[in-house]
């Protein structure tokens, strides 16, 4: 997949502009850039499992951060987290945004909370418990 090259690229860039080892997906990667790489490949994992309804719906929720002429460029759910992260909607620790834009699918923003990212919003707890 050309998403996922570019992922790895980008993220082994800049992990190695940072002096440290680059391990295999699966290691640790001794400094902060393992934590955004593996996020990053997290959320490419969950747009994969989105379709195209599923990004028409979240391109209108996040038309109150991102400009439309930003948005009409977007034909992935990845390219749509990268612009959220950039906005800083999205992010490891902050997982909130995410929430509201699946709301109907929230099992897929608790398969990333499961993988430790992101703090657990109110409004996520109360549709879990």
């Amino acid at each position: 997949h050309i998403v996922d090259g570019y992922v790895y690229l980008h993220m082994k860039q800049k992990v190695q502009e940072k002096h440290c080892e680059f391990l295999s997906d699966e290691d640790e990667v001794p400094c902060e850039g393992g934590q955004n790489y593996k996020f990053r490949m997290s959320l490419k994992q969950l747009g994969d499992k989105l379709g195209h309804a599923d990004l028409q719906s979240m391109k209108v929720v996040s038309g109150t951060c991102i400009p439309e002429s930003k948005l009409e460029n977007v034909s992935t759910v990845f390219e749509l987290f990268i612009l959220l992260e950039e906005r800083g909607k999205l992010s490891p620790e902050d997982l909130s945004f995410l929430e509201q834009l699946l709301e109907e699918k929230v099992h897929l923003v608790h398969q990333l909370y499961q993988k430790g990212f992101g703090q657990k919003s109110r409004k996520y707890m109360s549709t879990v418990s």
